[in-house]
């Protein structure tokens, strides 16, 4: 496996536009002041086929799926996965109906966590 880890910040992404397969946010709402314009960012760095994933340790839809919804709505050439397509059992009790993944403390014992991915066509 051919893998390059580049970090970036908020303001510079320092990740090239079209060339990356997938790209990681972790944390994005709590941490960055505009998630909305880093995730926008962020996807632009992904070739067609290429996977964002979108993490968080919170348990409030505005923060999560919310987001997700907003950049999907404004971005055609994106999907979301399915996260009960790819095959691993072990999480398939935190994934809901619509692919996504979720765990919260009162229902599964755990910390609170979202994360959801989407694909560029």
């Amino acid at each position: 496996t051919n893998v390059t880890v580049l970090e970036g910040a908020e303001r510079s992404t320092n990740l090239p536009a079209g060339r990356c397969d997938a790209v990681l946010i972790r944390d994005a709402y709590h941490h960055l002041t505009q998630p909305h314009d880093i995730i926008r960012s962020m996807a632009a760095a992904l070739k067609p086929g290429g996977r964002l994933v979108y993490a968080t340790c919170s348990s409030e839809p505005d923060e999560n799926e919310a987001v997700v919804d907003a950049f999907l709505a404004g971005h055609a050439d994106f999907a979301l996965v399915d996260l009960r397509g790819d095959g691993v059992a072990a999480l398939a009790p935190f994934i809901d109906v619509r692919g996504m993944m979720r765990t919260f403390p009162f229902e599964h014992g755990l910390e609170a966590f979202f994360a959801a991915a989407v694909v560029r066509s």
